[in-house]
């Protein structure tokens, strides 16, 4: 029990360090690119997958299981972000997700819940993910073709 919840707030907090030093790297390129925009969508994903990684860190630290379903919730969405963004920064983050999703599993046995329950909010936290992304982009770019 104790073991298990030692794993899981080192995978948790590794998953957030990782993940915001890859963000803080990817601005910087993007700042020194002049041809490059920031804002609001290359921005906006980065922030949501650091805030995605807080979540899911803080999640160790707390007990519940609402913290859990967090946890897992938050690796949906940066397992979406990592499949939709491949073709541009979103491989960046497989690190991220694969330690989120470590942190999720080590929550989810630590807990002790229904595994199934833990699946449906990765699910439903994965297409949304999906859904934002296309919407985002759809909206601030409507020329784009898909």
């Amino acid at each position: 029990m104790v073991q298990i919840g030692v794993s899981a707030k080192i995978f948790g907090g590794s998953g957030f360090i990782v993940c915001l030093i890859t963000c803080l790297v990817i601005f910087q390129s993007l700042l020194s690119d002049p041809h490059q925009e920031i804002f609001p969508l290359p921005a906006f994903y980065l922030f949501e997958m650091i805030a995605a990684s807080l979540v899911a860190a803080m999640g160790t630290f707390k007990e519940g299981e609402a913290w859990n379903k967090a946890t897992w919730a938050a690796g949906g969405i940066i397992a979406a972000f990592v499949l939709i963004g491949a073709w541009s920064i979103g491989f960046f983050f497989i690190p991220t997700a694969i330690l989120v999703l470590i942190t999720a599993l080590l929550s989810w046995r630590r807990h002790h819940t229904q595994f199934l329950i833990a699946v449906i909010t990765f699910t439903v936290a994965f297409v949304a993910q999906i859904i934002l992304m296309f919407a985002a982009i759809r909206v601030l770019y409507p020329n784009v073709m898909f």
